[in-house]
């Protein structure tokens, strides 16, 4: 896995004015996180910034509260995404 940053079970996270370049999410965001807080990140090249996969096997996934502004993405499959299976 070459996520930039994965967080899960995560609170009262703060990225902020960061360059994230690799293969797979800048930022991947999993079950349990929330206050999550993307500022003025530059993404690229890769996925772009995902929540999720959620529900794997039909089961229970929460995450709230995530504010993803000011992202420069550059060369990137997707920009934001919510994965659920």
């Amino acid at each position: 896995n070459t996520d930039g940053i994965h967080l899960q079970n995560s609170q009262n996270v703060v990225i902020y004015s960061t360059n994230l370049a690799c293969g797979d999410d800048c930022v991947s965001i999993q079950t349990g996180c929330s206050n999550i807080f993307v500022h003025n990140v530059n993404c690229g090249p890769g996925h772009g910034i995902s929540i999720g996969g959620l529900g794997r096997d039909n089961t229970k996934a929460c995450v709230k509260n995530v504010t993803v502004r000011d992202i420069t993405m550059q060369d990137t499959m997707t920009g934001l995404r919510i994965k659920t299976w």
